[in-house]
């Protein structure tokens, strides 16, 4: 993956935002802790998300942080519950069955938003399940198009 390819990505998502673009990810973690995944289907990229990856030294066990991702709406397209599934599939068994990382996941989702349930089921489903412990953070979306 090089940057010029990963930004093309990103403009194919309606849900793209700054945490996920390489010049985000370099400046704040740099290049070396950046990985990425891409789901395609019949050839054509369908979701995507940048990861950081930091493994502790000699055990090889770490941590696999997704901020505001994956990305799986595609732009124009209806939500497609399916995409989220499979990604979601996708990233467990990269990152924790083959890598045997911790995956930590912070999706662009919030409490009352339409998809929040169904983000949260599926993760459910995949065994993944939100941490109590960690304090929740407060965004406000504020349209600015008026």
């Amino acid at each position: 993956m090089n940057e010029a390819t990963w930004s093309d990505y990103l403009l194919r998502f309606d849900d793209a935002n700054i945490y996920q673009t390489w010049q985000y990810g370099a400046v704040c973690w740099g290049e070396n802790q950046l990985s990425h995944l891409v789901l395609k289907k019949d050839g054509a990229v369908v979701a995507v998300t940048q990861l950081r990856v930091v493994t502790l030294p000699l055990c090889k066990k770490g941590i696999a942080y997704i901020r505001w991702g994956p990305l799986c709406r595609l732009r124009g397209e209806p939500w497609n519950q399916e995409v989220l599934h499979q990604m979601t599939s996708a990233l467990r068994r990269e990152y924790v069955d083959r890598r045997g990382l911790l995956l930590r996941m912070l999706p662009d989702i919030f409490r009352g938003d339409t998809l929040a349930d169904c983000v949260r089921v599926n993760c459910e489903a995949m065994g993944l399940r939100l941490d109590p412990d960690v304090p929740s953070e407060h965004t406000i979306r504020l349209d600015l198009t008026m």
